[in-house]
């Protein structure tokens, strides 16, 4: 992620560090190993200074919490506008498709339940451009953003 300061995944585990007593149940609440977890909370400490340990426990520093806060924030905002959404277009690649999105569509249905419409979208341009120019709500890509417009990108 050459474009990017910091990943979505990187935010996301900062979030459960705010959220839990430990790096355990960080880990618990990601669904991960938790040393995993602790290698990548070594190195977010080391490039960014978003944690830090105190007394071998790893905190949020000042600046981990207003990220912490602006993550908080987005993903708000995407609820509440997936809230009023009738209609949720996925794009993907064919083969994650029929792999994953085909099989589980009834999982994703009642993750989304005020859906009445779903619709799959296969590639023919890049994952970025299809989000940008507003074709698709969400892309599965197997690799990070290219496009530094992605980072501000939000549904409409």
């Amino acid at each position: 992620m050459d474009f990017f300061e910091i990943s979505s995944d990187d935010c996301i585990l900062l979030k459960a560090f705010k959220e839990s007593e430990s790096l355990r149940e960080a880990a618990k609440l990601l669904n991960t190993d938790p040393a995993g977890v602790a290698r990548k909370a070594q190195q977010i400490s080391n490039k960014y200074g978003f944690l830090a340990k105190v007394k071998n426990r790893w905190q949020l520093t000042p600046k981990g919490l207003d990220l912490v806060a602006w993550t908080e924030s987005c993903i708000l905002s995407q609820k509440k506008i997936l809230s009023g959404c009738t209609q949720i277009r996925i794009a993907s690649t064919m083969w994650f498709a029929e792999e994953y999105l085909i099989p589980n569509f009834k999982l994703i249905e009642s993750t989304f339940g005020n859906l009445k419409k779903f619709s799959m979208l296969v590639m023919n341009t890049s994952f970025e451009a299809t989000l940008i120019q507003g074709d698709a709500d969400y892309a599965f890509a197997c690799h990070a953003p290219e496009t530094p417009e992605i980072a501000h990108k939000k549904i409409a």
